[in-house]
């Protein structure tokens, strides 16, 4: 039997997954000893710091996603008629029919997946296509122009701080580890 037929739930996938992240974790563990070797110490300190700063950065980033998510699903909850009456009746648009199809549009579009407005226009007022139009056109200004530059001058600046003190970091980190291992029971 193929593992392609079997249930998604097939103990054997899962096993494979779980060894898959033990042998990741395993391996950084094994990086993470390398704080005390001279060469990688400042190198790891720096990733490490560079690590944070992507997390605050993608915790901004989320949000704005989920800002224009919201508006996106706002302007496609309600449609035209021909004859330009309003009807509250959904598009028939999947990917912007809810919150979370938004924001995998979204998601998709920062990774150059591209999103055409024209092509999504079903029943959708002259109006309503020029807000999609250039709320979209903010959307790849602000997210892929602005903050994937801020994002670089972010982890910049972590990497010259970590430069501009070296020798006092990689000590730093080097006695750190030294402590904790010397403070562990056995």
């Amino acid at each position: 039997m193929s593992r392609k037929n079997c249930l998604c739930t097939d103990h054997v996938d899962i096993e494979t997954g779980l060894f898959a992240l033990a042998y990741i974790l395993f391996l950084l563990k094994i990086l993470g000893f390398e704080t005390n070797n001279q060469y990688f110490g400042p190198i790891l300190v720096s990733m490490g710091r560079m690590l944070k700063d992507i997390a605050k950065f993608t915790g901004v980033l989320l949000w704005v996603i989920f800002a224009y998510s919201v508006a996106f699903t706002k302007i496609f909850s309600c449609c035209t008629t021909m004859d330009g009456t309003l009807h509250r009746k959904p598009c028939n648009v999947t990917c912007f029919k809810s919150i979370i199809f938004s924001f995998a549009t979204f998601t998709d579009t920062i990774f150059s997946q591209e999103v055409n407005i024209n092509s999504l226009i079903v029943n959708l007022s002259p109006t309503s296509h020029s807000f999609a139009k250039y709320l979209l056109l903010s959307f790849r200004v602000v997210v892929i122009l602005v903050m994937w530059n801020m994002l670089i001058a972010i982890m910049t600046k972590s990497y010259e701080r970590t430069s501009e003190n070296e020798e006092l970091e990689w000590k730093f980190h080097r006695t750190q580890l030294w402590i904790h291992y010397i403070h562990r029971e056995v």
